[in-house]
Protein backbone atom coordinates (compact mmCIF):
# COMPACT_ATOMS: atom_id res chain seq x y z
CA UNK A 1 0.00 0.00 0.00
CA UNK A 2 1.60 3.09 -1.10
CA UNK A 3 1.18 6.70 0.78
CA UNK A 4 -1.66 7.65 -1.87
CA UNK A 5 -3.46 4.47 -0.93
CA UNK A 6 -3.52 5.26 2.57
CA UNK A 7 -4.45 9.25 2.36
CA UNK A 8 -6.53 9.03 -0.05
CA UNK A 9 -7.64 12.04 -1.57
CA UNK A 10 -7.78 14.27 1.90
CA UNK A 11 -4.64 16.03 2.15
CA UNK A 12 -1.71 16.21 -0.87
CA UNK A 13 -0.74 19.89 -2.25
CA UNK A 14 1.29 19.81 -5.46
CA UNK A 15 4.73 22.22 -4.69
CA UNK A 16 4.81 25.95 -4.40
CA UNK A 17 0.64 25.87 -5.29
CA UNK A 18 -2.00 27.38 -3.10
CA UNK A 19 -5.45 25.75 -3.11
CA UNK A 20 -7.81 25.91 -0.55
CA UNK A 21 -10.29 22.49 0.17
CA UNK A 22 -13.54 22.02 2.28
CA UNK A 23 -13.06 21.13 5.66
CA UNK A 24 -12.24 17.50 5.53
CA UNK A 25 -13.70 15.47 9.28
CA UNK A 26 -10.50 12.81 8.20
CA UNK A 27 -8.13 15.69 8.67
CA UNK A 28 -7.85 14.91 12.63
CA UNK A 29 -7.50 10.95 12.63
CA UNK A 30 -4.83 11.41 10.06
CA UNK A 31 -2.86 13.77 12.31
CA UNK A 32 -3.16 11.46 15.23
CA UNK A 33 -1.88 8.77 12.89
CA UNK A 34 0.70 10.60 11.85
CA UNK A 35 1.85 11.88 15.16
CA UNK A 36 2.12 8.35 16.74
CA UNK A 37 4.48 7.43 13.65
CA UNK A 38 6.59 10.59 14.86
CA UNK A 39 6.33 9.45 18.45
CA UNK A 40 7.22 6.16 17.99
CA UNK A 41 9.86 6.68 15.37
CA UNK A 42 11.43 9.21 17.86
CA UNK A 43 11.37 6.89 20.81
CA UNK A 44 11.51 7.70 24.61
CA UNK A 45 11.91 11.53 25.29
CA UNK A 46 10.37 14.86 26.39
CA UNK A 47 8.48 15.30 22.81
CA UNK A 48 4.97 17.44 22.91
CA UNK A 49 3.47 17.25 19.76
CA UNK A 50 0.18 19.46 18.52
CA UNK A 51 -2.09 19.35 15.30
CA UNK A 52 -1.92 23.04 13.95
CA UNK A 53 -2.66 25.09 11.19
CA UNK A 54 -6.43 25.33 9.60
CA UNK A 55 -6.89 21.57 9.20
CA UNK A 56 -7.00 21.38 12.92
CA UNK A 57 -10.24 23.77 13.67
CA UNK A 58 -13.23 22.27 12.69
CA UNK A 59 -15.67 23.16 9.79
CA UNK A 60 -12.54 25.64 8.38
CA UNK A 61 -11.77 25.94 4.67
CA UNK A 62 -7.85 24.97 4.33
CA UNK A 63 -4.91 23.71 2.58
CA UNK A 64 -4.66 20.22 2.17
CA UNK A 65 -1.89 19.84 4.47
CA UNK A 66 -1.76 18.59 7.71
CA UNK A 67 0.57 20.59 10.02
CA UNK A 68 2.46 19.54 13.22
CA UNK A 69 4.51 21.21 16.08
CA UNK A 70 6.64 19.12 17.77
CA UNK A 71 7.91 20.57 20.66
CA UNK A 72 11.72 19.46 21.88
CA UNK A 73 13.59 20.40 24.68
CA UNK A 74 16.40 22.30 22.71
CA UNK A 75 16.78 23.62 19.32
CA UNK A 76 20.33 21.81 18.60
CA UNK A 77 18.53 18.48 18.45
CA UNK A 78 20.73 15.93 18.02
CA UNK A 79 21.12 14.43 14.72
CA UNK A 80 19.43 11.38 15.64
CA UNK A 81 15.98 13.02 15.48
CA UNK A 82 16.72 14.33 12.12
CA UNK A 83 17.46 10.62 11.08
CA UNK A 84 14.28 9.70 12.39
CA UNK A 85 12.02 12.54 10.65
CA UNK A 86 14.11 11.29 7.21
CA UNK A 87 13.37 7.55 8.01
CA UNK A 88 9.73 8.50 8.16
CA UNK A 89 10.26 10.79 5.14
CA UNK A 90 10.64 14.08 5.82
CA UNK A 91 12.76 16.18 4.43
CA UNK A 92 14.49 19.15 5.82
CA UNK A 93 13.40 22.36 4.19
CA UNK A 94 16.89 24.48 5.74
CA UNK A 95 15.90 27.80 3.65
CA UNK A 96 12.78 27.64 5.48
CA UNK A 97 13.79 27.45 9.08
CA UNK A 98 13.32 30.36 11.21
CA UNK A 99 15.65 31.49 14.16
CA UNK A 100 12.68 29.73 16.42
CA UNK A 101 12.20 26.26 14.11
CA UNK A 102 13.21 23.94 12.31
CA UNK A 103 11.32 22.83 9.11
CA UNK A 104 10.37 19.55 7.33
CA UNK A 105 7.87 18.29 4.95
CA UNK A 106 6.44 15.19 3.73
CA UNK A 107 5.38 14.61 0.51
CA UNK A 108 3.80 11.80 -1.45
CA UNK A 109 2.79 11.33 -5.24
CA UNK A 110 -0.25 13.87 -4.36
CA UNK A 111 2.00 16.51 -3.41
CA UNK A 112 3.30 17.39 0.20
CA UNK A 113 1.16 16.38 2.78
CA UNK A 114 2.86 17.46 5.88
CA UNK A 115 4.27 20.31 7.59
CA UNK A 116 6.48 19.63 10.36
CA UNK A 117 7.84 22.82 12.61
CA UNK A 118 10.23 21.70 15.53
CA UNK A 119 10.88 24.43 17.95
CA UNK A 120 11.42 24.69 21.52
CA UNK A 121 8.10 23.72 23.63
CA UNK A 122 6.80 26.89 25.50
CA UNK A 123 8.39 29.20 22.87
CA UNK A 124 6.97 32.18 22.01
CA UNK A 125 6.63 30.60 18.33
CA UNK A 126 5.14 27.32 20.19
CA UNK A 127 3.23 29.53 22.38
CA UNK A 128 1.70 31.48 19.16
CA UNK A 129 0.58 29.09 17.03
CA UNK A 130 -1.20 27.30 19.74
CA UNK A 131 -3.05 30.40 21.05
CA UNK A 132 -3.90 30.93 17.27
CA UNK A 133 -5.56 27.64 16.96
CA UNK A 134 -7.20 28.41 20.21
CA UNK A 135 -8.36 31.36 19.33
CA UNK A 136 -10.36 29.85 16.00
CA UNK A 137 -11.69 27.55 17.38
CA UNK A 138 -13.07 29.34 19.86
CA UNK A 139 -14.17 32.69 17.76
CA UNK A 140 -16.40 30.70 14.71
CA UNK A 141 -16.96 35.10 13.42
CA UNK A 142 -12.88 34.98 13.24
CA UNK A 143 -12.50 31.55 12.03
CA UNK A 144 -14.83 32.54 8.90
CA UNK A 145 -12.82 36.17 8.34
CA UNK A 146 -9.53 34.15 8.55
CA UNK A 147 -11.26 31.75 6.09
CA UNK A 148 -12.23 34.48 3.57
CA UNK A 149 -8.79 36.08 3.43
CA UNK A 150 -7.15 32.50 2.81
CA UNK A 151 -9.16 32.10 -0.12
CA UNK A 152 -8.73 35.46 -1.55
CA UNK A 153 -4.79 35.28 -0.83
CA UNK A 154 -5.03 32.16 -2.75
CA UNK A 155 -6.77 33.55 -5.91
CA UNK A 156 -3.89 36.21 -5.31
CA UNK A 157 -1.23 33.69 -5.03
CA UNK A 158 -2.66 30.08 -6.65
CA UNK A 159 1.45 29.79 -7.55
CA UNK A 160 3.40 31.64 -4.58
CA UNK A 161 2.99 29.65 -0.93
CA UNK A 162 5.55 31.87 0.16
CA UNK A 163 3.67 35.10 -0.60
CA UNK A 164 0.40 33.53 0.50
CA UNK A 165 1.75 32.79 3.55
CA UNK A 166 3.66 36.53 4.60
CA UNK A 167 -0.07 37.82 3.67
CA UNK A 168 -1.57 36.01 6.47
CA UNK A 169 1.06 37.03 8.76
CA UNK A 170 -0.54 40.59 10.01
CA UNK A 171 -4.32 38.78 10.55
CA UNK A 172 -2.45 36.49 12.81
CA UNK A 173 -0.33 39.11 14.14
CA UNK A 174 -3.63 41.16 15.04
CA UNK A 175 -5.69 38.22 16.25
CA UNK A 176 -3.20 37.35 18.61
CA UNK A 177 -2.77 41.17 19.42
CA UNK A 178 -6.39 41.76 20.39
CA UNK A 179 -6.36 39.09 23.21
CA UNK A 180 -3.34 40.65 25.01
CA UNK A 181 -1.06 38.18 23.34
CA UNK A 182 2.59 39.76 22.47
CA UNK A 183 3.16 37.81 18.78
CA UNK A 184 6.93 36.49 18.66
CA UNK A 185 6.24 36.24 15.04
Amino acid sequence: MTTTDTLGDAIGLERRKVRIAAHDPRWPGLFAQEAARILDRLGPGDWAIEHIGSTAVPDLAAKPVIDILLGVASLRAPIAIYDALADLGYAHRPLDDLPDRLFFVRESEAGRTHNLSVCEAESPFWSDHLRFHDRLRADVGLARTYEALKRALAAQFPDDRVRYTWAKDAFVADALRSQGIHSGR
